[in-house]
């Protein structure tokens, strides 16, 4: 949580900014604002994360879930372009052509929407593992 007197400060800042260069540099600033909260707190709900420095970019490493399967996604936050990756490598198996998951969207701006987003990557890996595994294969 903020103090008063930061948000008081970030309010001022903002209204200064916005007379400066103008609301849609201010709207731009309040969106990027809102994106990086938005992971941040799907991550705090997350059971395992691990950051991965890089400039100009949020990337966390998550440990997920399926029903038996376990999948590490890298999520990755780009604010200045707006966009969201999750990618999932995955072991290769017989009669696969393809060894990783990687799906893009607009950032997500709730939490709700970052857990929407690795749910159907987690579920689009599991069922490409599924589908081409063998018989007796775990």
């Amino acid at each position: 949580m903020s103090s008063f007197w930061e948000r008081l400060g970030e309010t001022i800042g903002h209204g200064i900014g916005a007379a400066i260069f103008g609301p849609g540099v201010a709207l731009k600033q309040r969106h990027n604002r809102t994106i990086r909260r938005a992971f941040a707190a799907w991550l705090g709900d997350e059971t395992y994360t691990k950051q991965v420095a890089e400039p100009g970019r949020v990337r966390r490493l998550v440990e997920r879930r399926d029903d038996e399967l376990t999948f590490l996604l890298e999520c990755e936050l780009q604010p200045e372009i707006d966009r969201a990756f999750i990618t999932i490598r995955l072991e290769k198996l017989p009669h696969m052509t393809e060894d990783q998951v990687l799906m893009e969207r607009a950032a997500p701006e709730s939490a709700g929407e970052w857990n929407d987003f690795a749910s159907g990557a987690v579920q689009s890996a599991a069922d490409l593992i599924r589908r081409n595994r063998g018989d007796g294969y775990r």
